[in-house]
């Protein structure tokens, strides 16, 4: 009882300090116009951020998960199929590598499906961004993968994600593998993820 007590005065102290929100009970009396004028701009800001959020395109808030057991893939809904795809496969591509190396990452790795080049370059997390042919990147050290899920008639190439997902894993576990070492030659690193 006395910990709920505490847990409702907490609450209430919370309550109290965002009092700025809260205009309608912030009292001026002398100070009337001010007052309005501060509402005013209270709901100009909340409608310009909402014009804002509501603005943004809709891919940005589109992003869907699903969980396997050694991967979070991050897909938008125009990428379901593909995303069924990976999930198949992204185990048996997993047990393959870490196999082969004899290590195995120590969290899940974290997967990006971009389905255009704007997503890729907005997922990207340096600031130093990839060519425009590039269609997938590993971070080993953030356990994370960046790719692309599909080419546009416009690019005029074809991809085959698998053989984009596979490529990186390859990186992902050897970088992470040899961190130690201070990770593996550019050679090494590349010469593993292509014969993959």
């Amino acid at each position: 009882n006395g910990l709920t007590q505490q847990r409702i005065a907490e609450r209430a102290a919370l309550r109290k300090s965002f009092f700025i929100f809260q205009v309608k009970t912030f009292r001026m009396p002398h100070f009337g116009a001010l007052r309005r004028r501060l509402r005013w701009m209270l709901a100009v800001g909340c409608a310009g951020w909402l014009l804002i959020c509501a603005s943004r395109p809709v891919s940005a808030a589109a992003w869907q998960t699903r969980a396997l057991p050694h991967f979070y893939l991050h897909y938008q809904p125009v990428d379901e199929r593909v995303t069924a795809m990976l999930a198949e496969r992204a185990e048996s591509v997993y047990a393959r590598i870490t196999g082969e190396v004899g290590y195995a990452p120590p969290r899940k790795i974290v997967v990006y499906l971009c389905p255009d080049a704007d997503c890729f370059r907005q997922r990207q997390p340096s600031p130093n961004k990839l060519p425009e042919w590039a269609v997938g990147a590993a971070y080993p050290g953030l356990s994370r993968i960046v790719m692309r899920s599909a080419l546009t008639r416009k690019e005029g190439q074809t991809l085959n994600p698998l053989d984009v997902f596979t490529h990186e894993v390859a990186h992902i576990v050897l970088e992470q593998a040899l961190a130690a070492q201070g990770g593996a030659p550019r050679w090494l690193s590349e010469g593993f993820a292509m014969y993959h």
